[in-house]
C-alpha cells in the first residue's frame, strides 16, 4: 500500500505516493525551496503516464500540507548489454520550515526510505535507483544508510574553434519533425550499445530523445548529426544556447566519433559567435574526449546509487557513462 504514517518530533505526519491531484502542492513546494516556480507543462511532462512517467512519493503534515517530496524518473540502463529498469532520482525537495526535521530520522529519511521500499529492488518495479546530488546530500544520504557514493561527474569549458571546411565530415542540423529523425537516432543508439557492452549507459533511442528533451516544455533543444561526406556510421548531438556558451547536452553514436564530435561541437561554437563549449561528463565519458586547450574544469555532482537496489552484478561504480543529458531534469 502506497500510504503510510510515521513520528518525527512527536508528531505524526503521512506519507503517501504523489498523484496528480497534488500537482498543485508539488509546484507550491518547488517554489518555496528553489525560489522559483516551473514552466507550464512542467508537471505533465515529468509525472503523467503521457510525459516522462515519474513516480513520487511525499511527507505531509497534519494540516495536509506538503513538507517533502522525493520524485523519480523511469530510465532503462543497458548494464553490459542487458536491459535493466532503473528510476532516477530528482526533485528532491523538503520546505524551508521542516528542515528542522533534516535528523536521523526527519522528513528528508522518511520520505526517502518510503520511496525506496514500495518502488526500488529485487520483485519491485525498478532493481535498481541512482541520482546526481550535491555533496551535503550525499553525506547526508550515506550516513543514513540510503545512498553509495559510486562516482563524480565534471564540468569542463573548452573554447570555441574556427577550422577549414572537412572533407571526411559534414554536421547538419536536424529537428524532431524531419522525416528521418527516428531513424537516425535509432541507428546512431545501435552503433553506441554495440560498442559499449560491458559497460553501463543509459538507452538513448529515438524514443528517448523525443521524450526527454523534445516534449520538454519552455527549453528549446538543437540536434546534430554529425557523419562522413559516404554512407557509415554517424552520431547525433543534442546542445543548447545559453549566454556565450554552447552547451553540450547529449552524444549518440558509436563511441569512437565521441572526439569528432567534439571538434565539430567546438566548430559550431565559432560559426554561431559563441565562446566555448560546456559539457559535463563521468570519467567514462571524458576518456574519449580531448582536454586539449582547456578553459576550466571542475567537480560538479557525485552520483549516488541507492543501497536498496538490487544490481544485476557490482555497483555502478567505474563503469558508468554520463553526460549532461542524463542529469538535466529540473
Amino acid at each position: 500500500m502506497e500510504r503510510g504514517e510515521c513520528r518525527i518530533g512527536g508528531r505524526t505526519y503521512v506519507l503517501k505516493a504523489v498523484g496528480p491531484e497534488d500537482r498543485d502542492a508539488v509546484i507550491g513546494l518547488f517554489h518555496r525551496v528553489f525560489a522559483e516556480t516551473p514552466p507550464a507543462g512542467w508537471w505533465q511532462w515529468k509525472y503523467s503516464p503521457e510525459g516522462l512517467g515519474g513516480r513520487a512519493m511525499g511527507l505531509w503534515d497534519e494540516d495536509g500540507n506538503l513538507l517533502a517530496h522525493n520524485g523519480g524518473i523511469p530510465r532503462t540502463l543497458l548494464w553490459r548489454d542487458r536491459e535493466v529498469s532503473a528510476i532516477q532520482i530528482g526533485d528532491l525537495m523538503v520546505a524551508p520550515q521542516a528542515r528542522g526535521l533534516f535528523t536521523r530520522h526527519g522528513a528528508f529519511f522518511q520520505v526517502s526510505r518510503f520511496f525506496f521500499k514500495h518502488w526500488v529492488g529485487a520483485d519491485k518495479p525498478y532493481a535498481v535507483c541512482f541520482g546526481f546530488t550535491h555533496e551535503r546530500a550525499m553525506r547526508l544520504g550515506v550516513t543514513l544508510g540510503l545512498y553509495q557514493q559510486v562516482g563524480t561527474l565534471d564540468r569542463l569549458v573548452l573554447p570555441a574553434r574556427s577550422g577549414q571546411r572537412s572533407w571526411v565530415w559534414k554536421i547538419r542540423q536536424i529537428r524532431p519533425s524531419t522525416a528521418d529523425f527516428d531513424t537516425l537516432a535509432n541507428r546512431a543508439w545501435q552503433a553506441m550499445r554495440g560498442q559499449n557492452r560491458k559497460g553501463i549507459l543509459g538507452v538513448r533511442d529515438a524514443r528517448h530523445i523525443r521524450s526527454r528533451y523534445a516534449a520538454r516544455p519552455a527549453v528549446d533543444y538543437s540536434y546534430f548529426q554529425i557523419s562522413r561526406r559516404w554512407p557509415g556510421p554517424s552520431a547525433i548531438a543534442v546542445v543548447r544556447n545559453e549566454g556565450d556558451s554552447l552547451k553540450w547536452l547529449d552524444f549518440v553514436g558509436p563511441l569512437d566519433l565521441l572526439r569528432t564530435t567534439q571538434n565539430a561541437m567546438q566548430r559550431l561554437a565559432y560559426a554561431a559567435g559563441l565562446a566555448q563549449v560546456e559539457f559535463v561528463a563521468s570519467p567514462e565519458a571524458l576518456a574519449g574526449l580531448c582536454s586539449a586547450g582547456l578553459l576550466h574544469r571542475e567537480k560538479v555532482s557525485a552520483t549516488a546509487l541507492i543501497t536498496a537496489s538490487a544490481c544485476p552484478d557490482e555497483s555502478l561504480a567505474g563503469s558508468a557513462w554520463w553526460m549532461a543529458g542524463d542529469t538535466d531534469f529540473l
